[in-house]
């Protein structure tokens, strides 16, 4: 981490946050242009069922636990011990957006967009991992 400082001025941190802002803001882009688009505000509803509409639909639920996240993280000092649980929520929320591209999307119909969206997929796993299951020695 210390690394980064020299290599970009910023630390890791300031870098996360950064990115993290930026994410956000193109997040709520694609809903929002798509409510628009369609002239209706159910994109933001979630459907739970079937299994098969809650997969192609993830997105909506995503949205929510990345709210969650961020609200939470917002308020991190007020709650030091919680707050943490609750960025995890990221995760889950990136696999439900993959699995909502993957099916629906309209720039995942390129090969090579499938390729960046199956890495960037494994780049976060290999993160998550890495970070979350330390204990695990092969």
């Amino acid at each position: 981490m210390a690394q980064m400082k020299t290599d970009f001025g910023k630390s890791f941190i300031e870098i996360h946050h950064l990115l993290a802002r930026v994410g956000v803001m193109f997040m709520f882009i694609h809903p929002i242009a798509f409510a628009f688009k369609i002239n209706s505000p159910y994109v933001f509803i979630p459907i739970f069922f079937p299994l098969k509409q809650f997969m192609i639909f993830a997105g909506r639920f995503a949205i929510y636990l990345f709210l969650a996240a961020i609200l939470v993280s917002i308020i991190r000092k007020k709650i030091p011990r919680y707050w943490k649980k609750v960025h995890y929520l990221n995760y889950l929320g990136f696999l439900l957006v993959f699995i909502h591209a993957w099916l629906i999307g309209t720039d995942l119909q390129a090969g090579i967009m499938q390729t960046i969206w199956f890495l960037m997929a494994l780049i976060v796993t290999g993160v998550f991992v890495h970070k979350h299951m330390s204990f695990i020695r092969l």
